[in-house]
């Protein structure tokens, strides 16, 4: 009964796949479609990837939590060598194993491709698809957002991405987290050696404007690296090191690379292990950088930490019309602590002052 039940219920969602497939080959509006977690049976997934191939205006396509395995991998791979509309493509944890990926990274090295936006967190790549895909992404010249979060790169897998990274020309958001919407490189176990590797990397690479790192364990030697990084690279406008078990010295590596970077606007330091010395040195760069407009750290309560919030209080000030975000909380990914709680009444008179001009 069990096995007839399960029978049936693929037919129903192939089925319906079948029914979006043939809305796809005639629509001539539709700009978004969201099909995550319709377990869509393989049948279906080919039926879906044949419509995609023929499609002319769909520009956004959610296939996160089907199980496309490698023949379903295949027919998306092959849809999209011809469409020449797709511009993003979420395949988060759609069970993608290393063959699969393959004829993904062929398809990302064909010349006429214009998908701009690729999710691929979460899938069982493994070292072998992660050389698939980064050596296609050494080619191609479309991609501008890549979501790897999860994948476990390791040492060798952050040199993989590393040397596609010196080479590739068009990627701009890298997210190594697992991002609940869109290159993210969340929980990838990247260490402090892969570490090495990607911060290598942003001294040659000029197309980079985001870098998201969330909870990868890089340390203080990761933190080192790409601070050093960081001195000399003009393109990155975004680092998030959050929840990376950065220390004091991290955090002076840091702040000695904000001193002279002139093109960096936001930077996420929260969820580390960085106290009153690293925080001061932070607080110290501000003084004299001129671009950092949102700078997220974690509460200190009292002592040193309450000039150190004069000071930044004070470089919001000079920034024309306020424009500098000052974020104070614990932990903001994971919502613990709260920035009215653990700041004294007199620091937030203080920011207000500095905000609202006026006496309070």
């Amino acid at each position: 009964r069990r096995a007839r039940s399960s029978c049936r219920r693929r037919r129903r969602y192939s089925w319906g796949a079948k029914e979006i497939a043939s809305m796809l080959r005639v629509n001539n509006t539709l700009k978004a479609l969201f099909l995550s977690g319709n377990q869509i049976a393989t049948d279906g997934v080919m039926v879906l990837a044949e419509a995609l191939a023929a499609n002319k205006c769909l520009k956004k396509l959610s296939l996160a939590n089907t199980p496309l395995e490698q023949e379903g991998t295949r027919a998306i791979a092959n849809a999209l060598r011809v469409n020449s509309c797709l511009k993003g493509l979420d395949l988060r944890s759609c069970r993608i194993s290393p063959e699969g990926s393959r004829h993904l990274a062929e398809a990302l090295k064909h010349p006429g491709i214009v998908l701009k936006e690729l999710d691929l967190g979460d899938n069982p790549l493994g070292l072998d698809g992660l050389g698939h895909i980064t050596e296609a992404l050494k080619y191609n010249c479309s991609i501008k957002i890549l979501n790897l979060g999860c994948l476990h790169l390791a040492e060798e897998g952050a040199r993989l991405l590393a040397e596609a990274l010196s080479e590739n020309t068009s990627i701009e958001h890298l997210t190594l987290w697992r991002h609940p919407c869109h290159l993210t490189l969340t929980v990838c176990k990247l260490g402090p050696e892969g570490a090495k590797h990607l911060a290598k990397a942003l001294t040659t690479n000029h197309a980079l404007r985001c870098l998201e790192l969330f909870s990868n364990d890089i340390e203080d030697t990761g933190a080192e690296a790409f601070a050093k990084a960081l001195q000399s690279n003009t393109a990155l406008r975004r680092f998030d090191c959050d929840g990376n078990k950065i220390g004091n010295q991290g955090g002076v590596a840091i702040a000695a690379a904000l001193a002279v970077n002139n093109t960096l606007t936001a930077v996420n330091c929260s969820g580390n292990k960085i106290s009153h010395d690293g925080l001061g040195a932070l607080a110290a760069a501000l003084e004299c950088n001129t671009t950092i407009l949102e700078l997220v750290i974690d509460g200190a309560p009292t002592g040193e930490g309450l000039l150190i919030r004069e000071r930044v209080a004070a470089n919001v000030k000079r920034h024309k019309g306020g424009a500098l975000s000052l974020l104070l909380a614990h932990h903001p990914r994971t919502g613990a602590g709260s920035s009215a709680a653990v700041l004294p009444h007199d620091v937030l008179v203080a920011i207000a002052r500095l905000f609202f001009n006026e006496k309070l």
